[in-house]
């Protein structure tokens, strides 16, 4: 069996994924979703999709959850995409609660590092474990008001640098991890950018976007990415 673990599995780019997985209706596949808030997919698809409520600014929450749902499979290939963010909050340096700041680096940050290592401790033996990061161009760009936001997503992207590095000559092909930056897509997130304070030319960029129709579709970045994963698995 394998089985794909979607973190933000709720709306956006992970619900799209999931949707896509979904619809073959596989009887060897399984796709476990990781958010706050219930999916639809419960309902609609209950023998293949498996709900793990959790909270990403509770990062304790992870590995137990997740070994709860996965200890009653055998999968023999897992494949986690690292989708869950929050780009919140959108502000300057020195106008940042504290608060704000440990939920940030907790969504961002702390719960995926936790996730990634909780299946590389447990389930680095099985035939295949396959890790995405679902990257950004912020993590390369310095842009006002994602002070927060871009340094995770340059964080995440060194640690999953990392991690290719330590596992890619040891595995013997079992771990693969792979990066994928799907661009500016129209979902919540992209609302949120819209709708900040905070003026930047890079907020410019996107509005344009937004009003000429040019957002990418989360079910279009969502099928090629599951196209890209079917040909490494």
């Amino acid at each position: 069996m394998t089985i794909y673990i979607i973190s933000g599995v709720s709306k956006g780019l992970g619900y799209a994924l999931a949707e896509n997985l979904l619809k073959s209706e596989d009887e060897n596949t399984k796709v476990m979703g990781l958010s706050r808030n219930m999916p639809d997919f419960v309902i609609r698809f209950p023998k293949y999709f498996d709900w793990v409520k959790t909270d990403f600014k509770n990062p304790k929450e992870i590995s137990i959850n997740l070994e709860l749902a996965l200890k009653k499979y055998s999968p023999t290939k897992i494949v986690y995409i690292s989708n869950a963010g929050d780009i919140n909050p959108i502000n300057k340096i020195g106008e940042i609660a504290c608060k704000e700041m440990i939920d940030s680096l907790s969504v961002n940050i702390i719960s995926p590092a936790n996730c990634v290592n909780y299946l590389l401790n447990q389930y680095s033996n099985i035939e295949q474990l396959l890790i995405i990061n679902i990257s950004s161009g912020a993590a390369n760009k310095a842009i006002k008001g994602w002070s927060l936001y871009s340094s995770a997503k340059a964080y995440m992207k060194t640690y999953f640098d990392v991690l290719e590095a330590e596992t890619k000559d040891t595995t013997y092909g079992r771990i693969i991890v792979k990066q994928i930056d799907p661009g500016a897509m129209d979902t919540d997130m992209q609302e949120n950018i819209r709708n900040a304070n905070v003026s930047s030319e890079q907020l410019n960029r996107l509005k344009n976007l937004y009003e000429n129709n040019n957002l990418k579709q989360p079910k279009d970045v969502a099928e090629m990415i599951i196209q890209s994963i079917r040909e490494i698995l």
